[in-house]
């Protein structure tokens, strides 16, 4: 997460909890949750909303995986999350 003082750019906070590079991110309709899925085939999903203290902050949720995903989306209620890897799809009921 990034902060603006004035006209410099710090940063205050890290996503963790993935291993390997991160291919797509999505921001649900709300903007309080951030799902991200990339190499190691897991779909993650953090709390973006919530103040959270300085340093890395770990996903709410993991779904795991065995195949890289490509492309991430959220239902237009957020009660869905969408998943495609190379070689499938999956929807993720999250409510």
């Amino acid at each position: 997460f990034y902060h603006r003082l004035g006209q410099q750019p710090y940063r205050r906070n890290q996503l963790g909890g993935a291993s390997g590079a991160i291919y797509a991110l999505a921001f649900s309709p709300d903007g309080l949750l951030l799902a991200g899925g990339g190499e190691d085939g897991d779909v993650r999903l953090w709390n973006v909303g919530a103040t959270a203290p300085e340093g890395t902050t770990m996903p709410l949720v993991t779904f795991p995986g065995n195949a890289g995903v490509f492309r991430l989306s959220f239902s237009q209620d957020g009660t869905r999350l969408f998943s495609t890897t190379s070689g499938s799809a999956l929807i993720l009921g999250l409510k």
